[in-house]
């Protein structure tokens, strides 16, 4: 479906390219655009493969086990489907504690592997809805791929965004987590 998107972009620009007659300024941003794309790649790559390590090092430490026993009542309070299910419990924590750190990806296995514990009979519910929120909207202590972006293009301090992010994660994940519970609760009701 993408790939559609990005083929009708192409044609709309080199139509209006020819509409307008601007056709040489068209061509010549098809032409630099896969430069400055690579350009953008190697350059925040390397940012991103520190901060990556970075993490990994603070998971192999024992951050994540340390965050995973912190947030378990929180995590039973949210969703009551896992109580019980000590795997599911650990999947969950882990999933959310390794967002909290930065770690996307150790984030999707445990998200995953959390997800088939809370739909046992194959259909969401809550628990499931919830956890979908928290990796979703998840607030992360570092948002290193922004700092990495604001770095590349030039940011004399690209962690200054810090609070902003802070509090806009944070106020989404809220209002999700608001959302979900009451969108399940009157579901809940009906039944």
């Amino acid at each position: 479906m993408l790939g559609i998107v990005g083929i009708f972009l192409l044609f709309a620009a080199v139509l209006f390219g020819v509409w307008n007659g601007t056709m040489a300024a068209v061509s010549s941003a098809l032409l630099a655009a896969p430069g400055e794309c690579v350009k953008l790649v190697l350059s925040i790559g390397g940012t991103i493969c520190f901060f990556c390590g970075l993490m990994k090092v603070a998971q192999q430490a024992g951050a994540v086990s340390f965050l995973s026993r912190l947030l378990r009542p929180l995590i039973r309070r949210l969703m009551p489907g896992c109580v019980g299910d000590q795997n599911t419990e650990d999947a969950i924590a882990s999933n959310i504690a390794s967002n909290f750190l930065g770690l996307g990806n150790a984030a999707t296995p445990f998200g995953m592997k959390a997800c088939q514990g809370l739909c046992r009979n194959g259909a969401a519910n809550r628990s499931a809805a919830m956890l979908v929120i928290l990796n979703t909207c998840s607030v992360q202590l570092l948002p290193t791929t922004a700092a990495a972006l604001r770095a590349s293009h030039g940011a004399a301090a690209p962690f200054d965004i810090l609070p902003q992010v802070l509090l806009t994660q944070i106020g989404s994940c809220m209002f999700g987590l608001t959302l979900t519970w009451l969108v399940f609760r009157r579901s809940e009701r009906r039944l």
